[in-house]
């Protein structure tokens, strides 16, 4: 066959005459998105669409509906026959010519003769009675939604001023009695889940026996381990200290099924660490099994009229059993906006629904109509994208990036937000959706702990270290109550005569499986939960018993303790550590605080308040790591303390690195200058204590000496410790 369709079919004008009948629009694609119209247009279509050239429409350029459905249909177009899906492409039902004249159409990309083919089809004939049909549906479907949002409101209303009332610490008694009537289920649980609050809804709607208290703290785990199915993110979410909402089918101890709404919402104390958890439930059955059918309100989340999490589970299956028959690859972005909870909390529910919704419509615009675009819950939306190379996968992200730069204006306020973003691919990180979903979540979370505003992709490494880091975090508790934590003490030696032993206090954890771990790993898990106290308040004490208990053999020894951010920020700090004193009967000048710079960088007036106050009670303060930030000789002069420990990072490189030497030299004069002492980290070779002692250092602590040793084995060499200095 030679020549176009138009030229060789249709000279005689029966075809046009029987598209002209159909009021269809027929066109041979050009190239790229311009067409050529086969047989004569429709008066309806010249209305809409004007010619680029002679007898060439430039589709795209002037429908937007189109310029996305001719992505796909360059697809289409260009798979081989026995790729194509279906003997045509359909774009589905939208209107052209406003809102007064506007006139329902549907576009149809197909192949004939060899030729890639459009067609317009104009629906008004039969829509109206399909529309009047849709119109009631929707009425419904949105007094639905009405109420979904209104009770969703509602809960976040109630979770919030429960939040307040327990961040002014008012007793759970009070808290307990407000809520006893209320008609959503109520759970007030500590950081470790156990229960403290339950309202008479919660018995009832659950059949929760009210002298049940195990069964009562079992509540919130069984929730979870039920919503996990539809939900895989949600512990993660939960012991993240992140907010969390969610429909999900529960069943009752009576073996009864419901459908239940419950929020989750963390209490934050002032070092931002999960105090409490604030749970509302109620019971949706009746709404779930009442809306059969009414698909739009199925699917459909009310705030961003995006495909709710219910849709995104169907629409991901599918496209998933669509991407292993035909080979394709997928790419499953979870996008979490970084400290949405704030802005929440201070706009309020409306204003924040509005941010969601911009950001919902900025999401959608950053794929294809044919990818999917959802809103999970909360502050999270889920894209999957189908993607032929890694640099279509990046481009994408960079797109979700880009789309929350500019900002969003509320009340003449313009508001910036960004976002985490978790990538997992199809095959490569999961072959269904839920494995994906969590391999997503988990590179999204990895995101947020480099900083949040960037993407992150998964990798086996990920979720290896994720895992270990929540069996860990489930077994600091019982390493608390089991006696797990030792104390081992290193000695600082002085460089010149000393009466008294120096020691400081570092704390080790014989795990029963794993062994020693290593400080580094376990203080951060134990500093993001309100478990860094209870370890604290354990150091502090045995180190103060341990320095006391040799008061009776005459020997003075003062021991050091590391005291964490968090802990510093504690209003009760000075209290604990007087406690701490009058307990163990060590005197004040022999206990040293230590402190790291990122202990007060955020709140400096009440830290150098703080350590005034200890000052005045006699004990000793050092400011540990000295060096390592960017800001230690700007604070240096308001803080008031005694020692500076000089970061083994410059003692490392000690002779021979000359800035390294300079920087110690400084260092050490300066503290001089400020009647301080200095203490040297990390000491390990004859070198570095020979340049040390040159440049008038007071203290040395490293290998070279002594590693950190138990308790009990330091006794017998006390008197090596006091000579080590002056006989090296």
């Amino acid at each position: 066959m030679s020549g176009s369709i138009a030229e060789d079919s249709l000279s005689d004008g029966f075809f046009s005459d029987v598209l002209e009948g159909l009021d269809i629009a027929l066109f041979e694609r050009i190239c790229s998105s311009r067409f050529r119209p086969i047989g004569r247009l429709p008066l309806w279509f010249k209305s809409f669409y004007s010619p680029v050239e002679h007898q060439q429409y430039d589709l795209a350029m002037q429908s937007a509906f189109l310029e996305n459905f001719l992505i796909d249909a360059e697809a289409y177009w260009e798979s081989p026959s026995d790729k194509r899906s279906g003997s045509r492409l359909a774009s589905g039902v939208w209107s052209e010519g406003g809102e007064t004249v506007a006139r329902p159409l549907e576009a149809f990309a197909l192949v004939a003769a060899r030729r890639s083919l459009l067609a317009i089809v104009d629906l008004s004939s039969n829509f109206e009675d399909q529309r009047q049909v849709y119109q009631r549906a929707r009425e419904l479907a949105l007094g639905q939604e009405k109420l979904a949002l209104e009770l969703s409101q509602k809960q976040r209303e109630l979770q919030a001023a429960l939040e307040q009332r327990v961040l002014n610490q008012e007793s759970l008694e009070v808290i307990a009695n407000t809520v006893a009537g209320n008609a959503s289920a109520v759970l007030i649980c500590d950081a470790m889940g156990r229960m403290q609050v339950a309202n008479k809804a919660l018995v009832d709607i659950f059949h929760i026996e009210s002298g049940a208290s195990g069964q009562r703290r079992s509540v919130l785990e069984r929730w979870l381990q039920e919503a996990e199915g539809a939900y895989p993110e949600i512990k993660r979410v939960v012991t993240s200290g992140s907010y969390w909402e969610g429909e999900f089918e529960s069943q009752g101890i009576t073996g009864e099924k419901k459908w239940i709404r419950l929020n989750i919402g963390p209490v934050l104390d002032s070092e931002g660490t999960v105090s409490h958890y604030i749970c509302i439930a109620n019971d949706v059955t009746d709404v779930h099994y009442g809306n059969h059918g009414q698909e739009r309100f199925e699917d459909v989340d009310p705030v961003t009229q995006l495909p709710n999490r219910h849709s995104f589970w169907r629409k991901i299956t599918q496209l998933i059993e669509q991407a292993t028959t035909q080979h394709q690859q997928l790419a499953l972005y979870y996008v979490d906006l970084d400290h949405f909870k704030r802005v929440n909390d201070s706009l309020g529910h409306h204003a924040g629904d509005f941010l969601l919704n911009t950001f919902a419509a900025r999401i959608a615009h950053c794929v294809k109509r044919t990818d999917i675009v959802a809103h999970l819950g909360g502050d999270e939306f889920a894209v999957v994208a189908q993607v032929k190379q890694l640099g279509n996968i990046e481009t994408i992200a960079q797109r979700l990036l880009d789309s929350f730069i500019p900002p969003v204006t509320i009340d003449s306020t313009d508001f910036r937000l960004s976002a985490s973003i978790g990538v997992a691919l199809f095959p490569a990180d999961g072959l269904d959706a839920t494995t994906l979903m969590k391999h997503a979540d988990l590179a999204m979370f990895h995101a947020k702990e480099l900083g949040r505003n960037q993407c992150q992709f998964f990798k086996p490494a990920i979720g290896a270290r994720f895992l270990n880091r929540l069996n860990l975090e489930n077994d600091l508790e019982a390493a608390i109550q089991r006696g797990q934590f030792e104390l081992y003490y290193q000695p600082q030696i002085c460089l010149a005569e000393e009466t008294f032993v120096r020691l400081e206090a570092l704390i080790r954890w014989r795990h029963p499986e794993q062994g020693f771990i290593s400080p580094a790993i376990f203080i951060p898990l134990a500093e993001e939960s309100e478990l860094i106290h209870k370890i604290g308040l354990w150091v502090l004490n045995t180190a103060c018993a341990y320095a006391q208990q040799f008061a009776g053999q005459g020997i003075k020894v003062v021991v050091a303790v590391n005291v964490s951010a968090c802990q510093a920020r504690r209003k009760d700090f000075i209290d604990i550590v007087e406690q701490a004193l009058q307990d163990s009967g060590l005197p004040p000048e022999q206990l040293e605080i230590e402190i790291t710079e990122t202990s007060f960088l955020e709140q400096m007036d009440e830290v150098v308040t703080m350590l005034s106050k200890l000052r005045r009670m006699g004990i000793n303060v050092s400011l540990d790591d000295f060096g390592s930030g960017f800001s230690s000789l700007t604070y240096l002069k308001s803080l008031p303390v005694d020692n500076l420990k000089l970061d083994q990072t410059f003692v490392r490189e000690l002779p021979d690195h000359e800035e390294s030497r300079a920087i110690t030299a400084s260092v050490i004069r300066l503290a001089h200058d400020l009647k301080m002492n200095v203490i040297a980290e990390g000491v390990e070779t004859v070198e570095q204590l020979d340049y040390l002692r040159q440049q008038g250092c007071d203290y040395v602590q490293g290998y070279y000496f002594y590693r950190p040793l138990p308790g009990d084995e330091l006794p017998p060499i006390f008197d090596q410790i006091m000579e080590a200095g002056s006989i090296v």
